[in-house]
């Protein structure tokens, strides 16, 4: 696929992020990943709450990282690698934050877009780009200073969820591991012979 149409996909993404910070909070509380739903409804809140936030000025946040990442990283993996991270991120999140954190409730696209930053990163770091490596090395050190030194305030003064940035990117990591060592959902110009 051409840059052009990854780069489509990812503005289209984009609006619906945009979308997810316009939300009423009704709806943004009925959307949002939470412990205290029944197993039915927690499945679906499970995919919903990483496309809503809590507001635009965290919408506008999510969408400038999502582009960043999109404008350097669409073409190192195919779209359906992509939807591939976003699975396996959304289930490893969701988990984590289950078994591993005691939050109530979240919602945001933060750690989707470490999950796939960390997978296209991986992927270059294994074709040997140098820059990746730097950006690998600034990543490990964010988030570990997110884990011991700093918590992360958003605009309002909401406490970002860092435990879900790490889940996302432990699972961008081992997606993008798989997809460098087998060449699967490699893009045909990046894919080793």
């Amino acid at each position: 696929m051409s840059r052009r149409y990854h780069l489509t996909t990812a503005g289209l993404i984009s609006l619906v992020f945009l979308a997810g910070g316009l939300l009423s909070e009704s709806t943004r509380q009925m959307l949002r990943w939470s412990r205290e739903v029944p197993a039915i409804e927690w499945l679906w809140r499970s995919w919903c709450a990483h496309w809503v936030h809590l507001d635009l000025n965290h919408s506008l946040l999510n969408v400038a990282g999502f582009l960043l990442v999109t404008a350097w990283l669409s073409t190192a993996i195919t779209l359906s690698g992509w939807a591939v991270v976003v699975v396996v991120a959304i289930a490893a999140i969701d988990f984590g934050l289950w078994w591993l954190t005691r939050f109530e409730w979240y919602v945001g696209a933060s750690a989707l877009i470490h999950a796939l930053a960390a997978a296209g990163i991986t992927v270059k770091v294994f074709d040997g780009e140098r820059f990746s490596r730097w950006v690998a090395l600034l990543g490990l050190l964010k988030l570990a200073s997110e884990q011991f030194v700093f918590p992360v305030t958003l605009v309002g003064g909401a406490i970002a969820a860092v435990d879900a940035h790490l889940f996302g990117a432990v699972a961008g990591v081992l997606c993008g591991s798989v997809f460098a060592a087998t060449g699967w959902c490699r893009a045909r110009s990046a894919t080793l012979s």
